[in-house]
């Protein structure tokens, strides 16, 4: 793996990341018009790469459902991945009447008004604003440090899997076990997701969590976009 145990910064430990990403949860629910959270994180510069990440959450146990990861370039590409995403979803009996929600990470300027116009022509889907009326989410560094509490009260507690039929479908990458390395992929990412303390001369030093490393050598794009996906999903169950 090319890293084999936590650091002790890492916010989430290796057994809780194990226990995830070996799981194979059934998918139980008689409701056909359950909701379907979708988040994404879109493609920044450098190494990022745009992931959208889908799950339900009943009776507060969170299930991951489809998973796509790719590096894109321009919007064509993106518009490829998403609406790919979307139909693999409600291809299947379970969600094709679902409710999906869409949760737009919008740091990147409009990228968030461009993915609603990419689903304008799919009935049953929504797309969260802030309470500012501003499209998508933003993501900041207090956010942060929620989204990984989040995260870590569902890995701890093993009430976050994945779907035995988990999809991935990505149409970039269609090649042999692509499920294995997605997975490897998405470890590394976990593990890496550290909490950061950055001295001060003057003040109280800074809490910061990232996984991007010192020099931005790794990515954190599919931890962002779960985490986005468990808050304001939970934010919204609250809400009724």
């Amino acid at each position: 793996m090319g890293m084999i145990t936590n650091s002790t910064s890492s916010v989430f430990k290796m057994p809780w990341i194990d226990r995830f990403l070996q799981s194979a949860s059934e998918f139980r629910n008689k409701n056909p018009k359950h909701v379907v959270f979708m988040s994404v994180d879109p493609s920044g510069s450098g190494r990022s790469e745009m992931c959208i990440v889908s799950m339900t959450l009943i009776r507060g146990q969170a299930t991951v459902i489809a998973i796509d990861l790719q590096k894109q370039n321009g919007a064509e590409e993106i518009e490829r991945l998403l609406t790919t995403h979307v139909e693999a979803v409600r291809l299947r009996a379970e969600f094709r009447y679902s409710q999906l929600i869409c949760f737009f990470e919008s740091n990147l300027g409009n990228e968030a008004d461009y993915m609603r116009r990419m689903l304008e022509p799919y009935p049953r889907v929504w797309h969260w604003e802030e309470d500012n009326g501003k499209l998508g989410v933003l993501t900041t560094n207090a956010r942060k440090e929620q989204f990984a509490a989040e995260g870590v009260k569902h890995l701890a507690t093993g009430s976050i899997s994945l779907w035995k039929d988990l999809l991935l479908p990505n149409p970039y990458d269609s090649a042999p076990e692509k499920k294995k390395r997605l997975l490897k992929k998405l470890k590394l990412q976990l593990l890496a997701f550290e909490r950061i303390v950055k001295p001060n001369k003057y003040r109280k030093p800074t809490l910061l969590f990232s996984g991007k490393g010192e020099n931005g050598e790794t990515n954190d794009d599919f931890v962002l976009a779960l985490l986005i996906n468990r808050v304001w999903g939970r934010r919204l169950s609250d809400s009724g």
